[in-house]
């Protein structure tokens, strides 16, 4: 996934080379593939035979993970501040991380030096001093590290103006949080390790948090790229469920009052995006609610009440079920010419925004096609007719 990821932010990079921000991204998914193709047992075996020294796979990997929040820490100050601001405290941040990983180099340098070189070389060098130092700065850089970035991601999200990449700050920001999970199972291997004590039952919860971790990290650090995107697909699909949604009603208002329909202002034949096909449903609907009004009982809208009511309906559920079984009772009525003595306003009106009629309008179609209280009303109104 970081590979894929990392190909994705690719022709960005070709576009704009001198962007931080950006060359920071992409370095943090390049990082994230180095460090887990290492992970592999076999890749990470071939690298320590290739060295010719022990474990070489697993130090190679804590130095990618520094390397890893250093590029976390560019990316989110370039995205937070302007770059006046943002390059001093990135250069600072780079400077300390690249001490610490010097610091590293040297302390794990002593450590394997003195050392017993043999089949408990792993354990000889878990209790020397410099690898507890060694661990103890590697552990504390990256702690830090991660709470840094946690930080900035959630004070930025707050102010980002974009709703994706807040969401995306906030998911770096909670990978963040799982990668301190990590640091205390790995300070843990340490304290355990000098006590001759083995971390096999916290190694489980250790890789899946460190995992899922990165996995998040990909998602946090790309969603504000292709959420957008996202939300213009998840968009299309719902106005196409809107249209057959309000299909049962609109048919239903048509074969009473055919004149609803509108004309193509385009000209026949020319394709009509969907927000306009939805549009021009809602203008059809309301006319023939308009050309209904006559038939329209008040009679029918207090039956319906009472029903609802019994039937366990209150607030906005109740008046959709209203509104639909004054339509069925309506439109049954004018299709037997049963004119009411007096007609009803029409009702259920949003406030005027096409997104609120839209969604008041759905249910109230879903409710004229399957409510059993809409059913009851039309069964209970036409005994009275009878």
């Amino acid at each position: 996934m970081s590979l894929i990821a990392l190909l994705y932010k690719l022709p960005d990079l070709r576009r704009d080379r001198r962007e931080p921000g950006l060359l920071a991204l992409c370095a943090t998914f390049a990082i994230l593939t180095v460090t887990y193709t290492l992970f592999i047992p076999a890749v990470w075996a071939w690298v320590d035979r290739l060295l010719g020294v022990p474990n070489i796979g697993g130090i190679i990997n804590q130095g990618m993970v520094i390397l890893l929040t250093m590029a976390q820490l560019s990316v989110v100050l370039r995205w937070s501040d302007p770059p006046e601001v943002a390059w001093p405290r990135i250069r600072f941040r780079l400077w300390l991380y690249g001490l610490v990983l010097a610091a590293m180099a040297a302390l794990y340098t002593l450590a394997a030096t003195t050392s017993v070189q043999d089949d408990h070389f792993a354990l000889s060098l878990v209790r020397s001093p410099y690898y507890q130092v060694y661990m103890g700065l590697y552990l504390g850089a990256y702690t830090l590290g991660q709470v840094d970035v946690m930080r900035l991601c959630w004070r930025y999200a707050k102010v980002a103006g974009r709703p994706w990449l807040r969401r995306g700050l906030r998911i770096a920001a909670a990978s963040s949080a799982l990668g301190l999970v990590y640091s205390a199972g790995r300070a843990a291997d340490v304290v355990g390790g000098l006590l001759n004590y083995s971390g096999l039952w916290w190694e489980p919860v250790v890789r899946v948090s460190v995992g899922l971790a990165a996995l998040l990290k990909v998602v946090g650090w790309t969603i504000p790229g292709w959420g957008p995107r996202l939300s213009v697909a998840l968009g299309a699909r719902d106005r196409r469920r809107a249209l057959r949604e309000l299909t049962p009603l609109w048919q239903a208002l048509y074969r009473s009052a055919p004149d609803i329909a509108l004309v193509d202002p385009l000209g026949a034949g020319m394709r009509q995006s969907l927000e306009f096909r939805l549009y021009r449903k809602v203008i059809e609907i309301r006319d023939g609610q308009l050309a209904l009004r006559p038939y329209l009982d008040p009679a029918v809208a207090e039956t319906a009440r009472r029903i609802g009511a019994q039937a366990g309906l209150s607030g906005r559920e109740l008046d959709v079920a209203v509104e639909a079984a004054r339509l069925r009772v309506a439109l049954r009525d004018q299709a037997e010419g049963h004119r009411p003595e007096r007609s009803a306003p029409l009702t259920g009106d949003s406030g005027g925004d096409l997104a609120e009629e839209l969604s008041w309008l759905r249910q109230v179609s879903r409710a004229f096609s399957g409510s059993p209280v809409v059913a009851a009303v039309l069964a209970e109104s036409s005994r009275e007719h009878a």
